[in-house]
């Protein structure tokens, strides 16, 4: 048997996290780690069935954001739609419309 857990439906309750749509990275913050209700945030599940690659994952996701970020500038162009639209059941979330940014290079 198998058991999915609503994961976009936990991450977006306003009882856990208010404003749950605005992006809020420093709710994350070591700092504010006190406000967070445990296991409300599972991105890559938890307990000892989690995801085995999490932690290489978040390493090279951090790695390949600091090279892009160093030497491109990302803009959204005027026909990216905001706030975007969400595929309401969709596995993995991704927006309905296409999102386009211009990349600019940085000095």
């Amino acid at each position: 048997m198998s058991i999915e857990i609503p994961i976009h439906g936990m991450h977006h309750d306003p009882e856990f996290f208010p404003e749950p749509d605005c992006f809020k990275p420093e709710r994350f913050l070591p700092e504010n780690k006190h406000a967070l209700v445990p296991y409300t945030y599972q991105a890559f599940g938890v307990g000892p069935r989690n995801c085995v690659g999490q932690r290489m994952g978040m390493l090279q996701t951090k790695a390949t954001l600091a090279c892009l970020l160093r030497k491109i500038k990302f803009q959204r162009c005027s026909e990216t739609q905001v706030p975007f639209k969400l595929q309401a059941r969709s596995l993995i979330l991704q927006p309905t419309e296409t999102v386009k940014l211009r990349c600019v290079p940085r000095a």
